[in-house]
């Protein structure tokens, strides 16, 4: 029994992606999908040979995680790059409303008392 519901649990998890993504149209998943699911496969049907062959793939315990890592630091790479962006924009974006004010035509005339009244942020 125990083995019947690993077998259909492992087909429903195969069969669902699979099945959904052609319903939606989504070719580049059921490519990776396909790809993926033939090394593994493959890397299935070797290790399970007798006695293991000497070209079967080994995995050292580590090379995931390590890849996760390496994932990871790409990630927080990215969201301080776009964070910088985002705080150059604002501080960009306020210099040019000062600019702005300190250099219209209205404000050349006035003394830099009066100057003062018109500066106006929006935070």
């Amino acid at each position: 029994m125990l083995l019947l519901l690993q077998i259909s649990t492992l087909v429903g998890m195969w069969l669902i992606p699979v099945v959904l993504s052609l319903r939606f149209y989504w070719w580049r998943f059921i490519t990776v999908w396909s790809v993926f699911s033939l090394i593994t496969g493959f890397v299935s049907f070797k290790a399970t040979r007798k006695p293991i062959a000497g070209t079967t793939p080994r995995c050292d315990v580590s090379i995931p995680y390590m890849c996760l890592f390496y994932i990871h630091c790409l990630r927080e790479t990215c969201a301080r790059v776009k964070k910088s962006e985002v705080m150059f924009l604002d501080f960009e974006k306020k210099m040019f409303k000062v600019y702005n004010i300190i250099f219209s035509t209205e404000n050349l005339g006035k003394s830099s008392g009066n100057l003062q009244n018109s500066w106006k942020f929006s935070v």
